[in-house]
């Protein structure tokens, strides 16, 4: 009995599929690119595919995989930073802003075209990717001496969060919204929200 030799994940085919997908992503949303397209702009039969990945959501899981570990360093490094938790508080909320102006699609297929991608284990550790939030959650609870599964603290996380991911999303949807703009909006709505937990 005949057994299918499936090529290896780091093979020369399966990063130029990667590459081909993440331009046709870029270029014409998810929803629009279909596996045929991105086999012929590999070079490949849509079958080959198959033979890394599971559908097109693993592939573009596997796409944007690199760009999550970057956004999860910029959180870490931001909860991370010198100051007062209010400094970090702002810190996190800059930092949630600037991935989105450095990496826009990426930001864009993370958070808006499949955003099912944060619910999804993360290789690194197998935990959802929402996890990476956790950093705001904490800093949340510092702020109010609480824990940070605590009411409070959720809904003050959500709001924070509510309000720089608007602000994010006004910049990648490419309404005028500039990238200085959103650093603005960005740098008063932390100020806001830190100022207003109290204590």
């Amino acid at each position: 009995m005949s057994s299918r030799r499936v090529p290896a994940p780091n093979s020369a085919l399966h990063t130029t599929i990667l590459e081909r997908a993440s331009e046709l992503f870029a270029e014409n949303g998810y929803e629009e690119v279909s596996m045929r397209q991105i086999a012929k702009a590999a070079g490949c039969s849509a079958t080959a595919i198959y033979l890394f990945f599971e559908s097109k959501d693993d592939l573009l899981f596997t796409v944007v995989e690199d760009a999550f570990e970057q956004f999860v360093a910029a959180m870490d490094a931001a909860a991370a930073s010198s100051g007062s938790p209010r400094d970090r508080l702002a810190a996190i909320g800059m930092a949630y802003i600037e991935f989105a102006i450095a990496r826009p699609v990426d930001f864009r297929l993370m958070f808006i075209d499949k955003p099912k991608f944060l619910l999804a284990p993360s290789v690194r550790d197998r935990a959802p990717r929402l996890n990476a939030l956790a950093a705001l959650r904490n800093t949340v609870g510092e702020i109010l001496d609480l824990p940070p599964t605590a009411p409070p603290v959720l809904v003050a996380a959500d709001a924070l969060w509510g309000g720089v991911h608007g602000i994010a999303v006004l910049h990648v949807s490419r309404l005028g919204f500039t990238a200085e703009r959103a650093r603005e909006a960005g740098t008063l709505q932390t100020r806001l929200m830190s100022t207003g937990l109290g204590h």
